[in-house]
């Protein structure tokens, strides 16, 4: 076994090791039931068992790598059998190649031979299959043909001591300085938040200051060991074309130049961030960027003076003319930080599986209990750009269902949602609040803006006054969509138009009505509301008692439903129904083209369902006369009568080929039925 191995330990036989695997292996060796494998001896390294063997490799007349065609290597088992199996290359000069461990300095290369976790290699392990996978780990490397092609290229270093969340355009921004605006420091473990802005009047300092270095390409799968200190990071940074103490001499310079204006960072720990652009081959295009971050142990005044920029005089750098070149930074220890992102709306969608409808323009109307929750669900997954148009504020009573907490009672609600909803993303607002009425649209200009600019006007208010007014009075080529919840909070209720408009909010919502009142399925749908509360003192000041789960349950449904519904041309009308065991169920109601006929100021609407069923009425009562109820809404305010559907003629009515007399038996409990019990005429 090489010298320089650290695993050395006293040469025993196969049966006095501890490791089952390692006596397996031994054994199967010494049986010569291994191919192109000899044993060369058995180990016992304090509780770890190591088997040393020479390999035969199949090498290529001209090799990528200089893999011998035999090479000697040792396994080292774990008596637990808890970890992955080592396997250290012991000959001297063997290569830096891709798919080594990262190992301590002066240690023998560690072979990276699976891409899966030990516990399902467990279950298929032999020492036939195990020592083939370092032959043919050998041979692939021989050939230049272990890293795939489409596989992804690998890190120039591995392992870290903490995080840093850096800014998500980094790579292109490369600002030359960030400042790390929250942190968790040892002895727990790292954790930095960095910004590209300072800190404020009132913060005054900052506990890290960070400085981005950007090398030259480099090509991917040679893995170093960590560098531990500033002056090893600096040669590292050297193979990159990196001048790293260099460019922080000038920058330390730079920035204390005016030591009375920077003194404050004296104090701040060293972070430093490193932009590593990578290639495939050392003649290939760049293919992708490795950030990697490191922090300095020491604060900016010890590394300052470590690397010859000034000497301390009193806590007040005083700077050195043409800089000390003995001093490289030996003496300060750098930890390996794990850097990550901030999240960014593509990151969002791509992490959400959303492939379209990022630019989707939305006025969303209403951002109460339902409402704010929906906005946050499309606004983590990067659907939308949203404008919150509601007049309300929060009270406390609202926080338990709403999307906020107690921290924003006090505030208008659409300002409160924004703030939290573009929050979610990095140095992006893409939902603008409004705390205004919507029914004031034609006064207020933003809100006319906002209207008119939409592509997707959503009510989620759950108010008849308020879809009527964006449906009629409201000058937008904008889909409306309206969400809104019954009033238990068991069912959903889903209305969109079509893109062209063809299939108006108003007549869906009477088609809607139409199906509540007349299908099995829907028999239960406005159940009478169990319980209301008080939260104030006037008459007023009275909610309903619905559990925050099934807003919540109903939310995510809506969330999906919008998305959906972006992608999709036609109008619908769905309705979820939850059941108390938390099982939904959907149920699709047809919307038949739509008939609209004016007559002076008003308009008269109905749809071919209807137009069908008295057909059919008609053709069954031929040759007869026939009659009956028709079933509909009137809305005096925009001069609309809706026609939905039939009381077909009731059994005591006269019907001749010339005459008809309408009868009345039974007439009064069905109208009642198709509207006091089912709650038509009180359902938002």
């Amino acid at each position: 076994m090489a010298s320089k191995c650290r695993t050395v330990g006293d040469v025993c036989s196969a049966t006095a090791l501890s490791a089952e695997k390692a006596r397996v292996l031994a054994d199967a060796l010494t049986a010569g039931q291994i191919q192109y494998a000899k044993l060369v001896d058995c180990r016992q390294v304090g509780t770890r068992s190591a088997v040393t063997l020479d390999v035969e490799v199949e090498v290529p007349q001209v090799p990528i790598h200089p893999i011998a065609r035999r090479e000697r290597v040792v396994a080292i088992f774990d008596p637990k059998d808890a970890v992955v199996p080592t396997i250290l290359a012991l000959r001297q000069g063997f290569p830096v190649v891709p798919h080594l461990n990262l190992q301590p300095e002066g240690e023998p290369p560690s072979l990276c031979l699976y891409d899966e976790p030990y516990h399902e290699l467990k279950r298929r392990w032999t020492p036939q299959r195990f020592v083939e996978r370092i032959r043919q780990w050998l041979a692939d490397t021989a050939k230049g043909q272990l890293h795939q092609d489409d596989q992804p290229l690998e890190p120039l270093l591995l392992t870290h001591s903490g995080h840093i969340v850096l800014p998500h355009d980094l790579a292109l921004a490369r600002p030359e300085l960030l400042y790390v605006r929250g942190c968790s420091m040892p002895p727990h473990q790292y954790f930095l938040i960095a910004t590209r802005d300072p800190p404020d009047e009132h913060t005054k300092t900052c506990p890290v200051v960070t400085s981005v270095h950007v090398a030259r390409p480099q090509c991917h799968g040679l893995i170093r060991c960590t560098p531990t200190d500033l002056a090893s990071l600096a040669c590292f940074c050297e193979e990159g074309g990196l001048d790293l103490i260099g460019e922080l001499r000038s920058r330390l310079a730079g920035w204390f130049s005016d030591a009375n204006k920077k003194a404050p960072m004296l104090d701040a720990h060293l972070a430093i961030v490193l932009i590593l652009p990578k290639t495939r081959r050392s003649d290939g295009a760049v293919e992708s960027t490795e950030t990697r971050a490191f922090i300095c142990d020491q604060i900016i005044s010890t590394v300052g003076a470590e690397i010859g920029v000034w000497t301390m005089l009193s806590g007040t750098p005083g700077l050195i003319m043409g800089y000390d070149d003995s001093k490289k930074g030996e003496l300060i220890p750098v930890s390996l930080l794990n850097p990550c992102y901030q999240l960014s709306r593509r990151d969002a969608a791509a992490l959400n599986g959303l492939t379209a409808s990022m630019e989707t323009t939305i006025a969303a109307i209403g951002v109460g209990a339902l409402g704010s929750q929906v906005v946050m669900n499309c606004a983590r997954c990067a659907f939308g750009r949203w404008t919150l148009i509601d007049p309300d504020w929060l009270f406390p009573h609202n926080v338990a269902r709403h999307l906020l907490t107690g921290f924003y009672v006090g505030s208008p609600k659409a300002v409160a949602v924004a703030h939290q909803a573009n929050a979610i993303v990095e140095r992006e607002s893409f939902i603008t609040p409004l705390a205004a009425d919507v029914l004031h649209s034609n006064s207020n200009k933003d809100v006319g803006d906002a209207l008119e600019r939409a592509g997707i006007i959503l009510d989620m208010s759950a108010s008849v006054g308020v879809a009527r007014h964006i449906t009629h009075r409201v000058n937008s080529a904008a889909r409306r969509v309206s969400l809104f919840l019954t009033p238990t909070g068991d069912d959903l209720v889903f209305l969109a138009e079509d893109t062209a408009r063809q299939s108006r909010l108003d007549g869906l919502e009477m088609q809607y009505y139409r199906a509540v009142a007349t299908e099995p399925d829907l028999a239960s749908h406005f159940s009478p509301v169990q319980g209301r509360q008080r939260y104030g003192q006037t008459c007023r000041d009275v909610t309903s008692t619905l559990p925050h789960d099934r807003v919540a349950l109903h939310a995510a449904i809506a969330s999906r439903a919008l998305r959906d519904a972006a992608e999709n041309p036609q109008a619908q009308i769905a309705i979820w129904r939850a059941k108390a065991d938390g099982s939904v169920r959907r149920v699709d109601v047809q919307n038949p083209l739509a008939i609209r006929h004016a007559i002076g100021d008003w308009v008269f609407w109905s749809d071919m369902r209807l137009i069908d069923r008295l057909a059919t009425l008609r053709q069954g009562k031929l040759p007869n006369e026939t009659g009956g109820v028709l079933i509909g809404s009137m809305d005096l305010d925009t001069k609309t009568v809706y026609v939905v559907d039939t009381i077909p003629s009731p059994p005591d009515s006269v019907e001749w080929p010339t005459l008809y007399i309408r009868g009345c038996r039974g007439l009064r409990s069905l109208v009642d039925q198709m509207t006091n019990r089912r709650g038509i005429t009180r359902f938002r």
